[in-house]
């Protein structure tokens, strides 16, 4: 019977610290960088205690960042970025005779040379380009307009009479985001990760 019950409390033990991970406990930066390589990769993750995280990845040609939230389920972290969406204002004016489109980034800056395009039935009427103040004029006319622009998402919505001026609100790409999320990072210790897919060991770094 004792041998049962300290197999018992053994397993309990076992099974507890399976399930320790916690958002306090793993908060912290972990990094992860290519061995003996010149231009190597560097990649470091900044968990939160409120769930938050942010995502950074070097290399000497390049490199993307983000942020976004994560969960913990048994032993895995997994990644939730923030995926951002386009959006715009209007406003109604009785005297105009065009339709005004001021064009920015999710920052407030102004976008120039921003592709705006019209359609009636899904044919293309109209095709014009913001100047260098993010502004574009376009007649009256259309049922649909798309905006886009290089390296930001397509923004495509219904027009209304009352849509005559128009301001939009651009996002930067989210391929690099959307490819990420759910993305799973296998815990080995609260002072290492290992990355799920290419099994890279991420090491807590010391504060």
């Amino acid at each position: 019977m004792k041998k049962v019950i300290f197999f018992s409390i053994a397993i309990l033990i076992l099974l507890s610290s399976c399930y320790n991970y916690n958002y306090k406990n793993m908060a912290g930066t972990f990094q992860y960088k290519e061995p003996n390589a010149y231009h190597g990769d560097k990649v470091t993750l900044t968990l939160n205690k409120d769930k938050s995280f942010n995502y950074n990845y070097y290399q000497s040609m390049g490199g993307f960042e983000f942020d976004g939230k994560y969960s913990i389920k048994d032993n895995k972290i997994i990644l939730h970025p923030k995926i951002e969406k386009p959006y715009l204002f209007f406003s109604s004016c009785d005297t105009c005779l065009q339709r005004k489109i001021i064009v920015y980034d999710q920052d407030k800056q102004i976008l120039a040379f921003v592709n705006i395009e019209v359609f009636e039935n899904n044919k293309t009427i109209y095709n014009t380009t913001t100047d260098t103040n993010g502004v574009a004029s376009v007649p009256l006319i259309g049922d649909t307009l798309k905006v886009s622009f290089i390296s930001f998402e397509e923004y495509i919505f219904a027009l209304s009479n009352s849509m005559n001026i128009i301001s939009v609100y651009m996002v930067e790409s989210q391929y690099i985001r959307n490819a990420f999320d759910g993305f799973i990072y296998i815990i080995n210790s609260k002072d290492s990760i290992i990355d799920n897919i290419d099994k890279d060991v991420h090491v807590r770094l010391v504060k």
